[in-house]
């Protein structure tokens, strides 16, 4: 896959997920049985110390291999997974003229076979049998390769990955075949409104900027690479000095050392020098000019972009961008965007800064705006400058630094363990941006408070320097695009900003209603832990004994202390059910969406607090009712609780506003339609699979007709009966849980909803004679997409396991099948599904070349080879035990994080009906299953037998012959009179003639 900047940046008020590092077990150089040193060991200068205790065993080492690789080890004996990761500093400003997007290219084709594993699919298939992911991403300055994998096979899985970056083969007709792949990847970017607006950016960014140029790559700029090209760049860019790599396993520490340095010493190091650039990417065509995007979805967003100097790119420990982006995005009460909200022109703010390549970093202010706020966007810019100049007259506080840099440091401190190869591909990144002696606290940590550099930095926050992109209708802006972006095909339009209107934003002083943040009362001073540590360290994980706290005709609630993870921290979710909400009544639904809507703005001031004191909140609404999850420090999240508690019955917009989330709400359901195929054809097998379920077209015309004042009533009997279902988990006493329901009881002081009368998905049934089905549906999107369902019938514990099973071995199959041989589409997805106690097994293709029926074909010819060849070469009985093992580790390992522990508990508790002990009996099931029930059980479900089929075909907008289909003929002489006619003499004349020549 194709990643930019532009997708990775990172919110600089958000809360970052940090590596899994501190210890290291060296500082000197070491060497092999050998005697000459294959690496030597870099000092470890990351001095914050990990205080979860899931990772009190980890030991950390930093080396550099002879051949110039860095190298990042991390030994952790509680990790479920091990991992790999490798940069190297190549990238797309790196492709060649000829060749816009090789780099790209060449990423997608190391996957395709080395010398030592010249199978194309045997690298995938091998990562997905034993349990693992694997992806790559090429960015500006480097391209990043990654994977996960079963502990017991990441030596295996090692030796594999290593190959890549030794002797990969290019086969030609793997190239052939991924060069579509490419395409396909660059198409289904056509409709994304994020990658149209970035690459109007780049088209108007300096020529003399690598930035400026295509380069994810598509049909059209690489059909002529051929392999002894690809070879040739390959080897001239990709040397062992560019490369940074990180792994992580379960292995000792001392053998982990010896695999990297066996597997890894023999890459080629051809010393080559990292791509850099010290240009600006900004030019005079875009800043101080208003750029008008015309977007596909019906978007209101002005986009401030400020591109800085290299001066300011290296600024890695005080990180200027950081400190001024705290103040710009907060959400207070005397912050840039209360005050926006006050005057009606925003409902939403964001910053960004993220780094392009080494030298240039680029900051983003990006509002959201309402239709108010695009009328009067000037009044908007001029509420952003007041701001800015609010900041460059005032002495930054250090009490401001100081919250940041302590919740920096907690929750570095106390991260929580996550999915690993989530990490790994955010460390791509990261190693290839710091240096690796302190790898990662610098990435993670701002270090230094250094109020010069801000205000250095807050004096090139200038109108004239600003780049202003308008994503919104022109029927609100007035301006019609009038140019056109080449490779994605956005529409634009530039226009200059009178000199006089950047010179009045440039003299205008402080807002008096806008002021810097008052120091954050939330932020967590009390870290203690309510169990003992001494007396709970070292217990092998058991799961949690929920007591209950409340059962009876109000709800039902449980309550769980945390003997496990032992952080300072909860995971709460709670679920109010009402009678008002019902996900197949289009009405309640909009209903119940607009008062989420007003209830979310009525907590914001308060609850943004809270996110920045590492308390993060959720309101959702779900099938029967409104979802409240609250994660983080344990300190202050029973005032975040109650601040909720009080404000589900005291929701009270204005009419302006009740108008505003109207409008921002009906723009969402009716943009539906503009989403990826393949995403419609999801909400198009909801709407089958469930009996009463309101679809997005419902939800658009329902809310059209409701009123100010039908929501006023809404909102008064939205509480008038309630059930309550709820988990506590974490750090908190039994006590405390008990007060804090009683305390949401007294403040709902509604009568109770009865259980007999909730209502309750009703999910198909599909019939096992009449099928199979399918559903052909026309969309105004380019590109068409197939989802298959097969249904097999009801959940049983063996049924699942043998459906689970199955799924995790066709995945890859169907994957290398429908899209790396046969390249049928991009968007390539299988999966195992229960929904509502029914199995389904889901097959997926997004495609730009394929016709539906075609599609829909391939399909049922995999599934029917497939079942053919389940025995003999698919799975045999071999393999049928390791994906069983591999299953067995995945059941038996505890759930990664305190989060994660809390919402199984609510699954087995709500969803499962209190099973508590439902992951035992998956396991007992799991070992239970044998070869031959297994075999027959796929049959059944997949075989040709089982009727119960649905497929989806929604068949969307193409260019022309960009599809190959076949035309009905209504009669035989139309087609003799398109056709010419030949001689055989004739004809073979010419073809010696051809010869000829």
């Amino acid at each position: 896959m194709f990643f930019s900047s532009l997708f990775k940046a990172l919110p600089l008020c958000g809360m970052l997920l940090a590596p899994f590092a501190l210890q290291a077990i060296g500082s000197t150089s070491t060497s092999t049985s050998t005697s000459t040193p294959t690496y030597t060991v870099i000092e470890d200068r990351a001095n914050h110390p990990l205080l979860s205790p899931t990772f009190s065993e980890r030991n950390v080492l930093k080396i550099q291999l002879a051949n110039g690789l860095q190298a990042y080890l991390v030994s952790d004996p509680k990790t479920d997974k091990s991992a790999a990761v490798l940069s190297v500093q190549v990238g797309s400003w790196d492709n060649p003229p000829e060749f816009p997007g090789l780099a790209h290219f060449l990423e997608h084709l190391l996957f395709l076979g080395t010398k030592k594993y010249p199978n194309e699919a045997e690298y995938h298939r091998f990562i997905l049998e034993h349990g693992g992911i694997a992806n790559a991403y090429t960015d500006s300055d480097h391209t990043s390769y990654m994977f996960s994998i079963d502990n017991n096979a990441f030596e295996q899985g090692l030796d594999r990955f290593a190959s890549f970056f030794k002797e990969p083969l290019f086969n030609p007709s793997g190239v052939s075949r991924e060069l579509q792949a490419v395409d396909q990847e660059h198409s289904k970017n056509l409709i994304n409104d994020n990658w149209r607006l970035y690459y109007i950016q780049k088209e108007l960014a300096s020529k003399k900027h690598p930035y400026h140029q295509f380069y994810s790559g598509n049909r059209a700029t690489l059909s002529k690479v051929d392999q002894e090209f690809l070879k040739k760049w390959y080897q001239e860019h990709y040397s062992a000095n560019l490369m940074h790599l990180a792994v992580h396993s379960n292995l000792p520490m001392q053998t982990l050392r010896d695999l990297v340095v066996s597997e890894f010493q023999d890459i080629p190091n051809h010393d080559q020098k990292a791509f850099s650039i010290d240009t600006p990417i900004a030019t005079n065509a875009s800043e101080g000019k208003m750029i008008y995007v015309e977007s596909l979805k019906d978007k209101r967003t002005l986009h401030l972009i400020w591109d800085l100097s290299a001066e300011f790119a290296h600024m890695r420990n005080s990180k200027p961008e950081q400190v001024i982006g705290y103040v710009l995005a907060h959400e207070g009460e005397e912050s840039l965007l209360a005050q926006l909200k006050r005057e009606q022109l925003a409902n939403g703010i964001q910053f960004s800064g993220f780094q392009i390549g080494s030298n240039n970093l680029q900051i983003d202010l990006d509002i959201e705006l309402t239709d108010l706020g695009v009328k009067q966007v000037d009044q908007v810019i001029s509420l952003v400058f007041q701001t800015i100049s609010m900041l460059k007259q005032t002495v930054f506080p250090q009490y401001l630094f100081d919250e940041i840099k302590k919740m920096a440091i907690l929750n570095y401190q106390y991260q929580p363990r996550e999915d690993l190869f989530s990490h790994v591909q955010m460390e791509g990144s990261w190693l290839v941006h710091e240096d690796l002696s302190s790898y990662p606290e610098q990435t993670l940590i701002i270090q230094e408070f250094d109020p010069k550099a801000i205000q250095e930095l807050l004096s090139l926050l200038t109108p004239e320097k600003t780049q202003y992109y308008l994503v919104a209708p022109d029927s609100l802006t007035g301006v019609k695009p009038d140019q056109h972006e080449p490779w994605l095909g956005g529409n634009y339009a530039v226009k200059a900003i009178d000199q006089s209107q950047l010179k009045s934003w440039s003299e205008l002083k402080p807002n008096p209603q806008i002021e810097l943040p008052k120091p954050n009362e939330l932020i967590p001073r009390n870290l203690f832990l309510i169990e003992k540590e001494e007396e709970l360290m070292g217990e092998s994980f058991s799961m949690p004994n929920p007591e209950l706290v409340l059962n009876n005709e109000q709800g039902v609630v449980y309550f769980a202390s945390d003997t496990y993870y032992l952080v300072p921290q909860v995971s709460w979710i709670f679920q109010i059910k009402t009678p008002f909400i019902e996900i197949g009544n289009a009405n309640k639904t909009v209903l119940a969406d607009l008062y989420l809507k007003s209830l979310k703005s009525e907590l914001s001031r308060y609850s943004y607090l809270a996110t920045l004191a590492g308390l993060d909140y959720q309101l959702t609404r779900k099938e029967n009712g409104i979802e409240i999850s609250i994660n983080g420090y344990s300190n202050n999240a029973h005032l975040l609780f109650e601040k909720i508690s009080k404000q589900l019955k005291d929701v009270h917009p204005t009419a302006v506003e009740f108008e505003n989330y109207k409008d921002a709400l009906l723009r969402g359901y009716q943009d539906s339609c503009k989403c990826m195929p393949f995403e419609q054809a999801s909400e198009v097998l909801k709407n089958i699979l469930f009996k009463k379920y309101a679809s997005e077209k419902q939800k658009a015309a329902a809310i059209k007709k409701i009123t100010f004042e039908n929501f006023k009533t809404y909102c008064k009997k939205l509480f008038s009966q309630v059930y309550l279902e709820g988990v506590f988990f974490g750090n908190i006493e039994k006590q405390q849980a008990k007060q804090l329901v009683d305390d949401l009881l007294n403040t709902l002081k509604a009568p109770f909803y009865p259980k007999e009368k909730q209502i309750k998905a009703q999910i198909i049934v599909l019939p096992s004679t009449e099928g199979p089905f399918y559903w052909k549906q026309s969309i105004e999107t380019p590109g068409n997409a197939v989802i298959l369902a097969i249904e097999h019938g009801p959940f049983s514990f063996k049924m699942r396991t043998a459906q689970q099973l199955l799924m995790q071995a066709m995945k890859e199959s169907f994957f290398s099948t429908l899209r790396t041989k046969q390249q049928t589409g991009y968007i390539v997805k299988s999966a195992a599904e229960e929904i509502e106690s029914q199995l389904f097994n889901l097959f997926i293709v997004q495609s730009n070349t394929h016709d539906v029926r075609d599609l829909l074909s391939r399909f049922e010819l995999f599934i029917e080879g497939y079942l053919q060849e389940l025995s003999k070469e698919e799975i045999p009985e071999e393999r049928f035990h390791a994906l069983k093992n591999s299953q067995l580790k995945i059941l038996e390992q505890p759930p990664k994080n305190l989060k994660e522990m809390a919402e199984l508990l609510n699954a087995l508790a709500f969803r499962f009906e209190g099973d508590f002990d439902r992951i035992k009996h998956r396991i007992a099931a799991t070992k239970a299953l044998i070869y031959p029930e297994f075999l027959q059980i796929s049959q059944d479900f997949m075989g040709r037998q089982n009727k119960k089929r649905i497929a989806i075909l929604l068949e969307g907008t193409f260019v022309e012959q960009s599809i190959m289909q076949y035309t009905p003929l209504k009669n035989l002489e139309k087609l003799r009179k398109m056709s010419d006619y030949i001689s055989y003499s004739k004809s073979l004349t010419t073809e010696n003639k051809e010869d000829k020549k």
